[in-house]
This record gives C-alpha cells, sequence and structure tokens, in this order.
C-alpha cells in the first residue's frame, strides 16, 4: 500500500517486442497506476520532499544530487495543439474572403476544444467536410501551408495559455528544491526564443542554474527519439523522480529511461499514431490537487 491509501501496480518485464496500437487504444488499454489526481501529485512532491532530504544530508559524498523533475510543453504544462491551430484558422479565415462558403461555415463556429490533433482530422471527423470535394481538399491544403510556418515559429508558440495549475505545481516542485528540465519537442531553429520568452513570462519557475529547457537541434528530429537521447544528460544533472508528458510516444520513452521515476502521463490532446503498449504508468488530466468527489 502506498502513500494515499492506493495500490501501486507491478509491472512486468515488457516484452522484446511490445504491441503497437492507435493512442486512443493505448490510453484504453495501459494499465494504469490506481492513485487518483491529487494522489499522484502529491505522490510526486514527497518524492521530491524524500529526495532533497538526502541531498542536505549528502556530506561529503558528491554523487548525490538534486532531483530533477521532468515537464513537457506543449499539452502538459501549456495549452498548446488546439487553442494555436483554432487561432491560425481564425486567422486564415479572415484572410480568405472567397473561400468556399461550405467549408467557411462548418469551420467558423468550430471551438478550440473541438479540434482534433490533425488538421485533417478536424475537416472530416469534426467538421464534417468531405474530403473527396476539390474545393475541401484545396481548402486543406491552403490552410496546412498557412498553418505550418505560424504553428511552428516563436511568435505563436510563446502566447498558449497554461494548463490548469500547472503554475503553481512547478512553483512547488521548484520550491521544495528540485531542479526542473523543461523537456519539449519544440525545435531551437523556429521556436527556441518563444519558448524561453513563454516560460520567462508565464510565472512558471524561470531559466536559471537549476531550471532548464532541452528543446530539439533540428526540425525533423522525432520528438520521442530526441527525448531519448537526452537521457544521459538528464541523469548527470541529477536523479529524474518524476515525468510529464502528454504524448503516448514520449511517455513510453520517458518510462523506459528513467524506469525508477514516477511516470506521468497528461490526458489532454495527442497524436494519434501507433505507440507501444506499457503498463503502470500513473495518469492526471491537469495539475489541480483538489480531491474530487466522486
Amino acid at each position: 500500500m502506498q502513500r494515499g491509501g492506493f495500490d501501486r501496480i507491478a509491472t512486468d518485464r515488457r516484452p522484446r517486442e511490445a504491441p503497437r496500437v492507435p493512442a486512443a487504444t493505448w490510453v484504453e488499454v495501459c494499465r494504469f497506476q490506481t492513485a487518483t489526481q491529487y494522489q499522484t501529485l502529491d505522490l510526486v512532491l514527497h518524492a521530491v520532499e524524500r529526495a532533497m532530504e538526502r541531498y542536505r544530508h549528502r556530506g561529503a559524498d558528491t554523487s548525490i544530487k538534486r532531483p530533477v523533475v521532468v515537464f513537457d510543453l506543449d499539452d502538459t504544462l501549456f495549452k498548446s495543439n488546439q487553442v494555436r491551430t483554432w487561432r491560425i484558422m481564425r486567422e486564415w479565415l479572415e484572410d480568405r474572403p472567397k473561400l468556399h462558403w461550405e467549408v467557411r461555415r462548418n469551420l467558423e463556429t468550430l471551438r478550440p476544444e473541438a479540434l482534433a490533433y490533425h488538421l485533417k482530422d478536424t475537416f472530416s471527423d469534426v467538421a464534417g467536410l468531405d474530403l473527396a470535394a476539390p474545393y475541401v481538399r484545396e481548402a486543406l491544403a491552403d490552410l496546412e501551408s498557412y498553418w505550418n510556418p505560424r504553428f511552428f515559429s516563436n511568435a505563436y508558440c510563446q502566447r498558449d495559455p497554461l494548463q490548469h495549475c500547472s503554475v503553481e505545481f512547478a512553483k512547488k516542485v521548484h520550491d521544495l528544491g528540485a531542479s526542473i528540465a523543461y523537456l519539449t519537442g519544440r525545435d531551437e531553429e523556429r521556436m527556441g526564443k518563444g519558448t524561453r520568452r513563454a516560460i520567462n513570462t508565464s510565472g512558471l519557475p524561470r531559466l536559471s542554474s537549476r531550471v532548464k529547457v532541452f528543446l530539439k537541434p533540428h526540425k525533423d528530429d522525432d520528438d520521442a527519439m530526441f527525448k531519448k537521447s537526452v537521457r544521459d544528460t538528464l541523469t548527470a544533472w541529477g536523479p529524474v523522480v518524476a515525468t510529464f508528458d502528454n504524448a503516448p510516444a514520449n511517455c513510453v520513452v520517458l518510462k523506459d529511461a528513467f524506469p525508477k521515476a514516477i511516470s506521468v502521463f497528461v490526458d489532454t490532446v495527442y497524436d494519434p499514431g501507433l505507440v507501444e503498449i506499457r503498463h503502470g504508468l500513473y495518469k492526471i488530466f491537469d495539475f489541480s490537487r483538489r480531491r474530487r468527489s466522486t
């Protein structure tokens, strides 16, 4: 029995070739820990406190280092995909006065929370547009070319709103003494300046000697593989006690990279692609630590 009154799921050694399933199926079939959201977040804080006790009483043992908590940014600490895409789509609608009436009608009433992860799915599954229609395909291609340079840009990434209670929780982690690694799939060239500005003006712990951001060096680097590649860097910095990420593929990589850490899946918006099944992660929806009535 763990602190907070919940049982921690024992995870078996994963098979040599773990099955891969669509991300939505992954969320359904993975056996998450039975902890509630507030129990999960409190468990992380307790883990930081215990690690900080060891660090403060390390004496001459320099091998004991300050603990590290890893946070993704997009759709983990910030609300990014839907909100940023919605803003860009509204600008595109304003810039296209001759857009086909059906495309305009079906898109202009959508709210950010209704948008799919991919524009194609927003057109077909959310807006009910027929992708076989030439004017729909033309509009989609035009929006994609309009969306891409804006979505992946300093100007737009620094305007994302914050996930509920993310500032409060990250500040609590920082105040307890942990180092913080913002480990993001954003790339340095297109989004580095905007990302640093967003962090330093959002209320999140500001960048410092124990708060660092790790961005992909190249825009074409795979997000999960990049996050896997910084394992040794993070381990050398300090023991990773917890990781938070909204992308199932990234959660799998982080759980494998830091098997002793508390691996937390933030169930918000994510790529629907195929992911290896992995059991034993924790799941939250935001960073509120309020107990929810059942």
